[in-house]
């Protein structure tokens, strides 16, 4: 179970709030993604659990949808979809679970870059050796499909909120 204020959006919630919301939930959600996915030859793989949205007294638990890539279950990090409802209403948001590892390479890549800057030679050596090692396996291919598959099911999400 994921605590909603640890999540990070991807997307702003979209609210529901007519005669359609209450077909708005998180097993109708995977359906219409599956078809839209297949569709657009988009690799995904669906896993679930739940989100604690509220605090200790007035807390409330909804289900949620995980989507990962087959192949890059531990490399890409996760959309999580949970869907909210209340009275005639529902909201519907994305958020993103775990890390990208080739995010993180690039990250420190460029933190290193920046801490170098205006450094001795000796600092700007040693830096270079430690950050290189940290960044090994970074490859901007990798990271451009990782983030096109990002971008289409972001894209698939948001137009089933149409």
């Amino acid at each position: 179970m994921y605590k909603a204020k640890d999540l990070e959006d991807l997307m702003q919630p979209m609210r529901v709030s007519n005669e359609n919301a209450s077909a708005v939930t998180v097993d109708n959600i995977k359906q219409l993604f599956a078809g839209m996915a297949d569709e657009n030859s988009i690799p995904f793989t669906y896993g679930s659990d739940e989100v604690k949205y509220g605090g200790l007294l007035n807390s409330e638990i909804v289900p949620a949808l995980v989507i990962t890539h087959p192949e890059h279950p531990r490399d890409y990090y996760g959309i999580l979809v949970a869907v909210q409802s209340d009275s005639g209403a529902a909201c519907v948001h994305v958020y993103s679970i775990g890390k990208s590892k080739q995010m993180k390479k690039f990250a420190v890549s460029e933190t290193g870059k920046q801490q170098r800057k205006g450094q001795s030679l000796s600092f700007k050596l040693g830096n270079m050796a430690v950050t290189g090692l940290m960044s090994l396996g970074k490859s901007k291919d990798k990271l451009a499909a990782e983030q096109a598959w990002y971008d289409a099911v972001i894209a698939i999400i948001d137009s089933m909120m149409e």
